[in-house]
């Protein structure tokens, strides 16, 4: 059975200006918010973005097939600002400039759970006491809903790195709540 995102996919690639109109409106905001967990450069964030759509539409005889539009387009994106921060500073090392940000809305996740705010705000500590690899596979499951495949996608590694990942990240989340409880 083949999926709505790879109808929508393929219609961009045969050139239908309404599926890119769809792809754009449904996933720029998420692609906006990951990017900014990645950064805050607003300038740099806004330029990414631009090209990105750009390039989908220009280029988009040439792009492959994939089954998952939101996992493609944050692998996108992340490419795109680690291309760009590391040529404004070519000796550093991408992974430890990149502080990926999680912070939980306290507002929204007290109507989702019903949990009270002081569990909330130790969550938020816990998830703070992260690595920002961690935190960044905490956001695209919990938060953008991606499988272990699409994770594995969108941040180009192994299926297998992406349990170990989350395994110690759920491990340190459990270590740190049971301390602040």
């Amino acid at each position: 059975m083949i999926g709505n995102d790879t109808i929508l996919w393929n219609e961009l690639r045969d050139g239908v200006r309404d599926s890119f109109d769809k792809i754009y409106y449904q996933y720029v905001n998420i692609v906006y918010n990951y990017s900014r967990k990645i950064t805050s450069d607003e300038a740099l964030i806004e330029d990414c973005i631009q090209e990105l759509f750009t390039d989908l539409w220009i280029k988009r005889k040439r792009i492959s097939p994939i089954d998952n539009i939101k996992a493609y387009l944050l692998f996108s994106i992340k490419r795109r600002i680690i291309r760009k921060l590391s040529q404004r500073k070519p000796y550093v090392d991408i992974n430890q400039a990149i502080d990926f940000d999680i912070e939980l809305s306290v507002e929204d996740k007290l109507i989702k759970v019903g949990a009270n705010r002081a569990h909330l705000e130790k969550l938020n500590a816990s998830i703070q006491k992260l690595t920002s690899r961690q935190r960044e596979i905490i956001y695209l499951k919990f938060y953008e809903n991606l499988s272990y495949d699409q994770i594995s996608k969108a941040l180009d590694v192994d299926r297998k790195a992406v349990y170990k990942l989350m395994a110690r990240a759920l491990k340190r989340l459990k270590q740190t709540m049971f301390y602040f409880l």
